[in-house]
């Protein structure tokens, strides 16, 4: 039988239940306030410092004894940021990021301990990006850690690219230091998933090709293949630093075997494989007014595919054509372009031209072809001698180590740019004569 005493403590305990309830749900309400400041669904507190001051009775997340932290280390408030900071890891011991903000906010004289709390808190939250951002910048005080710095920022490269822009330079900066260079070679053999990004930052940034090469060689011989996002970088570097022959031997290595075998003076002249519009290959660049494309079932073509080009603007907008080439690297000498042709109603009272320039000096014309226009019965052969100076005795020979192929509008005048009609190509060779 239940007494009256019984009854009233039954009453005291619901009312404390209650009580905590409504206090812990308004303490979380303001937790998550201060956890997530940016959350749209809730309303920004005005001087949070103020309002929750360090030894606030309120029991909160440690995310936002944390959030609390970093606010007042941003107002230079030390001491506050400290005790916020413990506040949070009082509140959840598991708490990297209140480890973490510790770290950041203590300035004491006792670093083999601090030292120990960074540790501890990369073991706590070993993949957080906020936790490894303090942790890079506590490790890269003076006197650095470069080891742990770097670890810090393999661990937030690998987590997201949104930190590229800001991390790449300092670990740029590192290559041409003994100890971070020794580093990085380490990384580079062991090809993290950021690695090809920043070897592409590498290869448009870094001076100096020889420490490149250096760190290119370290993926060559390591245990992972070196990826095409690592090898195509290179390549274009190569060919800016004028290494063409280089260059083109590392884009022949990117290949398959089919597509290696396609490889001539001219690079897969009938138009069969895949690969375009990178290294050595073919470019082509379709537009709305210019389809470009290869294709099949060609009456007469020799093999499954020829390139064809169809003009779309039917003679009403202007295109000054110079949309297909290919990037040459032949020795002095003398040589004969041969293809095959195909013209299908090509409307332009000048036509189109095939040429071979000097790529450096893209003035210095070697030869052209006859004008293509109107149709042709069937393919038609098209016939270019052509001679690349021999440095020696030319002064535009230096010019002319590269050579550019390219299809070009015949006439230099805009108001003969307007064309229409189709046209197709196959089976382009370069012989030495």
């Amino acid at each position: 039988m239940v007494t009256w005493l019984q009854r009233a403590l039954l009453v005291v305990i619901v009312a404390l239940v209650g009580w905590q309830v409504v206090t812990r749900g308004n303490d979380q309400i303001l937790a998550e306030r201060l956890s997530a400041p940016y959350d749209t669904r809730w309303t920004p507190l005005l001087n949070p410092l103020e309002q929750v001051p360090p030894n606030d009775s309120r029991i909160l997340t440690a995310d936002a004894w944390s959030n609390l932290s970093e606010q007042a280390f941003i107002l230079g408030k030390q001491d506050d940021a400290r005790a916020y900071a413990l506040r949070g890891i009082n509140q959840n011991l598991s708490s990297g990021r209140a480890v973490a903000q510790f770290v950041q906010a203590y300035q004491g004289d006792n670093l083999e301990s601090i030292d120990r709390l960074a540790d501890l808190a990369t073991l706590l939250w070993p993949v957080h990006g906020d936790v490894q951002l303090r942790m890079l910048g506590h490790w890269s005080k003076l006197p650095p850690d470069l080891e742990k710095a770097t670890k810090a920022i393999h661990t937030l490269l690998s987590v997201t690219s949104q930190f590229n822009d800001k991390l790449f330079p300092p670990l740029h900066d590192m290559l041409k230091e003994e100890v971070g260079g020794k580093l990085l070679l380490e990384y580079a053999e062991r090809a993290p998933s950021w690695w090809a990004t920043f070897f592409a930052y590498l290869a448009q940034n870094e001076p100096n090709i020889d420490l490149l090469n250096r760190y290119y060689q370290a993926r060559e011989t390591s245990n992972k293949p070196v990826s095409k996002n690592e090898q195509m970088p290179y390549v274009y570097r190569l060919i800016k630093e004028k290494r063409w022959q280089q260059a083109q031997r590392l884009w022949l290595d990117t290949l398959k075997p089919s597509q290696q075998a396609l490889a001539n003076l001219v690079y897969d002249g009938g138009f069969e494989g895949e690969v375009h519009n990178e290294g050595f290959a073919w470019y082509w660049q379709p537009t709305p007014l210019v389809d470009i494309k290869t294709t099949g079932n060609i009456s007469g073509s020799n093999g499954l595919k020829a390139l064809q080009i169809a003009f779309k603007g039917h003679q009403q907008q202007i295109i000054n054509f110079q949309h297909v080439w290919q990037q040459l690297i032949l020795p002095s000498g003398h040589y004969m372009l041969e293809m095959s042709y195909r013209l299908g109603d090509v409307a332009n009272r000048k036509g189109l031209q095939w040429r071979i320039r000097c790529e450096g000096d893209q003035s210095i014309l070697l030869a052209e072809g006859s004008a293509l226009r109107g149709s042709t019965d069937g393919w038609k052969n098209l016939q270019i001698t052509f001679n690349v100076p021999k440095p020696d005795n030319n002064a535009n020979a230096t010019s002319c180590q590269t050579q550019l192929l390219r299809l070009e509008a015949a006439s230099p005048y805009a108001h003969e740019h307007l064309f229409s009609g189709r046209l197709w190509f196959d089976d382009v060779t370069i012989q030495t004569k």
